[in-house]
């Protein structure tokens, strides 16, 4: 086997091993616009509309039959 020199041994057994990621700013910010942009068109949504009318659901004649009243 060959004798590592300082350079090899600096980078094959460094000083400092601590796992890094490194992630690139632009997906940070892409992935927050994503993410945010349908919240952000629902409460346009809301803010412009409203809420939408509730429609309650007329009963089904099964629950009758069924003793479920």
């Amino acid at each position: 086997m060959q004798a590592f020199d300082e350079v090899h041994r600096a980078i094959h057994y460094p000083q400092d091993r601590r796992f890094r990621v490194w992630i690139n700013p632009w997906f940070v910010f892409v992935f927050a616009v994503v993410a945010f942009a349908p919240v952000a068109v629902a409460w346009g949504q809301y803010l412009i509309f409203g809420l939408p009318a509730e429609s309650f659901l007329r009963q089904s004649p099964m629950v009758s039959l069924l003793g479920c009243d």
